[in-house]
């Protein structure tokens, strides 16, 4: 399994595993949950992936709860 340390990546923009998704998606690591959980936002279409560390309002949708099963993503080695 990969790394779940999201706490760490807290404020920044990275490839996260989906459960039920093939591929990594970006995801900014907006905060933490007093459960534990996080909040975390989705680039939106036509964003350009060099622009997505800048964290523009308008580049982002809606906050959301990460799901349960997310990992942060390992360039295939688990």
């Amino acid at each position: 399994m990969g790394k779940t340390n999201f706490g760490h990546y807290l404020g920044k923009v990275i490839l996260v595993e989906l459960p039920n998704n093939k591929r990594a998606r970006y995801r900014w690591i907006v905060r933490k949950r007093e459960d534990g959980r996080f909040i975390v936002r989705t680039p939106k279409d036509g964003v350009l992936l060099r622009d997505l560390n800048k964290k523009r309002e308008s580049d982002y949708g809606k906050e959301t709860l990460l799901p349960k099963g997310a990992t942060i993503w390992t360039f295939g080695l688990k």
